[in-house]
């Protein structure tokens, strides 16, 4: 049954905003909101996120659009974990390694589910500058393993 309304909302985002259709990152959240309430508050719930007419660059992997978030963060990188981003820099790992995969799926695929719906907390209430808050938060707390 899950997987039947998962399918169903997922269809019913694309037909709602049809400029936009499916984007890989949607079944990740619709996922998630089907997890804490009915399909048709879910659906509500996506449309008003897709909405945002930043939110859905997250969700497309589009090479521009992904590397302009991507300088954006690691200027933000370079300025609050200088350690991290000139080690990580200087062995070749290119930050699109890991934003691809944690905005994409709005850190879906590397937190709990609890810590995610905690995150969606943040990025509804601040918008999709918490990405990068985020994403900070995560990699402050990994910095003294990675370095």
């Amino acid at each position: 049954e899950y997987h039947e309304e998962l399918r169903g909302l997922l269809f019913a985002c694309a037909a709602h905003r049809p400029s936009i259709g499916y984007l890989q990152g949607m079944g990740f959240i619709a996922a998630l909101f089907l997890l804490y309430m009915p399909p048709e508050e879910a659906f509500v719930c996506l449309a008003n996120v897709l909405a945002d007419h930043h939110f859905p660059d997250f969700l497309a992997v589009d090479v521009k659009r992904i590397d302009r978030y991507a300088n954006a963060f690691e200027r933000l990188m370079a300025r609050h974990l200088p350690l991290l981003y000139r080690h990580l820099s200087g062995i070749g790992i290119d930050t699109r390694l890991y934003l691809v995969e944690w905005w994409v799926a709005v850190f879906g695929t590397v937190l709990p589910t609890d810590c995610v719906a905690v995150v969606w907390d943040l990025l509804l209430l601040e918008g999709v500058s918490a990405m990068a808050k985020v994403t900070l938060g995560i990699l402050s707390v990994l910095s003294e393993e990675l370095v």
